[in-house]
Formats: C-alpha cells, structure tokens, sequence
C-alpha cells in the first residue's frame, strides 16, 4: 500500500529566501530518490526561469539530471485554480457555473478578496496531497504581512458564504419576492442602506450581487467540505510545517514567535531551516597583511563574532525537538540550478 503523501509548509519572515529554499528542499528530497512538487506563488524572475516556471505553463519537470528521483514545480495560478473548483463543484451543472464566471463580482473576488489566494493555495495543496501522484509537496506559502493570514483567510471567506448571507443578499436583488423580510429590515432600518447603495451603484450592480450569491449557494456544501478537509490536512500527521529564517538578530527572534504560534494552534513543527548561514571558522592568519589591514579584519572579524553570540543565544530559545538545517552563505546568486543543488547539498549535510 503506497504511503500518503508528506506535505511540507514552508513558512517565514520576509526576505528569507523561503522560495529559494522551498525548492531547494524539495531537491534535497528529489536527491533521496523521491517524486516531489514544489509548489509556489511569486519566485524571483531568475528562480521562476531555473525552475522552467516562468511562463506559468503548469506543473513542469525541472531538468535537473543525475538524480535518484524527480523534482516538478508549478507557478500556482489563482484563477484558474479558482474557475477548476467551481467547475468541479458545479457537477453536471456546467450552465450555471458559466454564468457565473461572467458574474463581474466574482471577478473580482477570485483576485482581490482577501483570502481567495490563500484559499486557492489550499484547495490545490489538498488536491494534489490527495491524488497520490507525488512522495512529497512542498508548499512555499503566500507573501503575507502576517504568515497566520495564509492559515485563517481560508475561513474567513468560506463565511461570506454563510447561508444566512447568501440569502439576505438574494434578496437584495428581489425584494418583491420576500416581503416578510424586507419588513424586518425597513424595522431594522437597512432598507435605507440598501436605497443608498443603489442609488450610488444602480440596480444592475445590486442584481450582479444577488445572481452571484444565488450562483454560488448550490456550491456551499462543497464548499465547506473542501476548506474543512484542507484544514485536517494542515493538521493531520503527514502534515510537517518548516520554518526559514536567516542569521539576522530580528529575523531570528520573528522565527522564535512563530515557532510558539504554530505549536499553540496545534500544528507539527518539524524543522527550522537556516539560510544563509555563517561558517563558524576561526580567524586564518594574517600577519603577511599590512597593519592597517590587518586591523581593519580583526575589527570586521569581532563584530561578526560578537553577532554570532548574540545569535546563538537566541537561538537558544528554539523548540529543542525540532531539526535544524543549514544552508551556508556563499554570497553567490541562488537564483539558478548549480545553486540549488549546493543548497541541497548544505541540507543534506545538516541531516548527517
């Protein structure tokens, strides 16, 4: 019986090269002899190139040879993720789902609403964790302000289409035909909301409203069900959560908040990876240089060294049952595919 497939969320502060490192990781596993997909949302142009992700051309095999294994990668599109779980969802009723992609309220909420892009990242996560294809998907999350934005926004929309919301808007667009509740609203006063809403948007707006709700309740159940099923996944067993960061002193303490988070909200943190991380080397000699020269490294080389003690004491404060990997700076470009194996190699270093 195959083994279910290993999800990975990459997560992080900014500026870490978490993508970087997302596909680094996923070579590292690639190297072991595995089938993985790393999926990701807005790599550096250079990166996208590498990976032959740029031309958002579906899930692709990166072409890198001498290797147990294999290693996809796929540019995640939003909307068309969004249009294929509404098509999906809409099962035989291939009309409906038509109109409502020419609803201009959808339009706008499949690329603007806050959280569609989290849900979409999401909804193919699971579909792909579920269809068996891959050993391992590696989930390089969204940019966000805030990394619990890409956990929680999922939920938050899947309220939008509450019943009790979808309905109060579908009548929006027909009052004639519910007459007891518009009452309820002139006592409430809404109605007076709503007349003002139409007079500055129109009826035809107010009408783009109540079809798309009405659209949109048939898919509700599955709806719920898809988010329900992509929330066990984040929390279920074969679900591992990875932190990047970097050895930077604001960076490092970001990484320990959120180490807290993710235990506190039951999630399985396994691994912190490291990037770009400092050889801990011992000063080479350097009595053929100049005096002056001389002074200027051994100044440089302090103020490194004191860095790293105040770094190594916060990272004191890591979870001490997770692994902790390293990928050393080289101050080369990471952006193309000699790099990422020598990152792959760094990991597999780390887990010696």
């Amino acid at each position: 019986m195959k083994k279910p497939t290993r999800v990975f969320i990459q997560m992080g502060p900014g500026g870490v090269g978490k993508t970087t490192v997302s596909a680094a990781y996923g070579l590292h596993w690639a190297m072991q002899g595995k089938k993985v997909l790393v999926m990701t949302i807005d790599p550096a142009r250079r990166l996208a190139q590498a990976l032959g992700i740029a031309n958002n051309n579906g899930t692709v095999k990166v072409p890198i040879g001498n290797i147990k294994g294999e290693l996809y990668a796929t540019l995640l599109d939003h909307s068309a993720i969004f249009d294929s779980f509404i098509l999906k969802m809409s099962n035989s009723q291939n009309q409906l789902a038509e109109k409502l992609f020419k609803n201009k309220l959808y339009q706008s909420l499949k690329n603007k609403l806050q959280g569609s892009q989290d849900f979409t990242a999401l909804v193919e996560l699971y579909n792909q964790a579920s269809s068996g294809d891959y050993d391992i998907v590696i989930l390089d999350t969204p940019p966000a302000q805030h990394a619990w934005q890409f956990l929680e926004s999922p939920e938050k929309l899947s309220n939008l289409f509450r019943e009790k919301v979808m309905r109060w808007f579908q009548w929006m667009g027909d009052p004639k035909g519910s007459v007891g509740l518009w009452n309820k609203i002139m006592i409430t006063g809404t109605q007076k909301v709503m007349q003002a809403l139409q007079i500055l948007t129109g009826q035809e707006f107010m009408n783009q409203i109540s079809d798309f709700f009405k659209a949109i309740q048939s898919f509700q159940v599955q709806l719920r069900d898809k988010i329900e099923n992509a929330q066990k996944l984040l929390k279920s067993a074969q679900t591992e959560f990875t932190l990047v960061t970097t050895q930077d002193e604001l960076k490092i303490r970001e990484t320990i908040e959120y180490a807290k988070e993710i235990d506190s909200k039951g999630y399985h943190l396994k691994r912190i990876i490291l990037n770009r991380a400092w050889p801990e080397n011992n000063l080479d000699d350097i009595s053929y240089l100049s005096t002056v020269d001389q002074a200027e490294i051994k100044k440089v080389f302090t103020l490194l060294s004191e860095s790293q003690k105040i770094n190594k004491a916060l990272m004191n404060n890591w979870p001490k049952d997770v692994q902790i990997l390293k990928i050393y700076d080289t101050l080369k470009s990471s952006h193309d595919l000699q790099r990422l194996q020598e990152m792959a190699q760094d990991i597999q270093e780390s887990v010696k």
